[in-house]
């Protein structure tokens, strides 16, 4: 081997981390490129005609069912009117995606004490090229990668102790999506374990939804809207289940919405109990909030919170299989588990845009068995740094 090729190899060596980020970008980039032309049913029946309807009269009225910031960003990428319509609305997903992997890693360096490079740059790899991340913003035409991406950037500011700028960024979620709200139960237990700030803080949240709201008032839109748009949402499905494998499906059939009036508020009452059991458990037994367990407790609760709530669609499991990666990561005995979770959204996406038939009960039954193993092996994780 010559002189000029052993430096060039060491070269390569010395910067191989930036050479995979800089590969699996781009790999991530073609196979979104790749899926542009898929034209879902949500995207053809709401997303699309909702992307015209603001080209053509702009924002003085409600558009669709998404808050007004969202519209907003829509608004601007109208005003690239040499881009389709289609095309606008996943570059703008696309974008966020990056966003996820990035948090992702950002919170596997944070957290792993040893090889901490190397483990974030397969964080971010595998988030971005997880089959359910690229076919919800490229295929799906969704934006769940625009609220997770500032929920999880919250995460990482509270590993971080940086408190103002995570309840913005919890903020900034919830002006995005609803959604949000499956992140929530974990900042509200980090403010009763650790007691770092006051709950007058939380504030922050709504502020930061009014102030991201104040471009609207061009429009003469009302910077408030988002909460009565919010509002209107919680009663736009009702059925126990609408496409994600909850515990529900193991009652109800699909699509079921004989039982809803009465089950609804019965279902979120237990969800409410399941979250209240972890968090005082885990209160009980002084576990450490932070490192391993930080991401632990994160991704049981919103885990949980979907699991076990009424009206929950396929897509809503997108956050905690992120924290399901990120544990993955840290914790490798949990990613035969990881594999099972993404494999199940798989099945539930290919299910509504392919019409790939799918056993929804199956799933659900599947679903279940991950969710009572995670428990097993992660409580198992928080009592090796239990307190003393």
């Amino acid at each position: 081997m010559n002189t000029l090729e052993n430096k060039i190899l060491q070269k390569i060596e010395d910067y191989l981390p930036q050479i995979v980020l800089v590969v699996v970008t781009l790999i991530g980039f073609f196979i979104r490129f790749q899926l542009r032309t898929i034209v879902s049913g949500d995207a053809h029946m709401c997303l699309m005609p909702w992307y015209e309807a603001i080209a053509e009269n702009g924002l003085y009225e409600q558009v669709g069912d998404y808050g007004l910031l969202y519209q907003f960003m829509i608004w601007i990428m109208t005003r690239f009117y040499w881009v389709p319509s289609l095309s606008a609305i996943k570059i703008l997903s696309c974008i966020f995606d990056y966003v996820v992997a990035t948090a992702a890693a950002l919170i596997v360096y944070k957290v792993k004490e040893q090889d901490k490079l190397w483990s974030s740059v397969l964080a971010y790899s595998i988030v971005l090229l997880c089959p359910t991340v690229f076919i919800d913003s490229s295929a799906w035409a969704q934006c769940d990668a625009i609220f997770t991406g500032f929920a999880l950037l919250g995460v990482y500011c509270l590993l971080k102790d940086k408190y103002n700028w995570a309840l913005i960024a919890l903020g900034m979620s919830f002006s995005f999506k609803l959604h949000a709200v499956f992140i929530l139960p974990f900042f509200l237990f980090y403010y009763f374990a650790k007691r770092r700030f006051s709950i007058l803080r939380f504030l922050i949240v709504p502020a930061t939804v009014v102030v991201t709201s104040l471009p609207l008032l061009f429009w003469g839109r009302n910077p408030f809207e988002t909460f009565t748009i919010y509002a209107k949402q919680t009663s736009s499905y009702p059925s126990m289940s609408n496409g994600y494998p909850s515990i529900w499906l193991l009652m109800f059939t699909e699509g079921n919405v004989a039982q809803y009036d009465y089950m609804a508020p019965i279902a979120i009452l237990i969800t409410v109990c399941v979250l209240a059991f972890f968090m005082v458990t885990w209160i009980k037994n002084k576990y450490v909030v932070s490192g391993k367990n930080f991401v632990i407790m994160a991704f049981l609760l919103t885990y949980s919170c979907v699991f076990f709530l009424p009206a929950m669609h396929g897509r809503y499991a997108y956050l905690y299989e992120i924290c399901a990666i990120i544990l993955a990561v840290l914790i490798p005995k949990t990613i035969p588990l990881a594999t099972l979770l993404i494999a199940t959204s798989c099945c539930t996406y290919a299910s509504y845009l392919f019409y790939t038939p799918t056993n929804y009960v199956s799933l659900a039954w599947i679903n279940l068995f991950v969710y009572l193993l995670y428990i097993v092996i992660l409580r198992k994780e928080l009592k090796k740094e239990e307190i003393s």
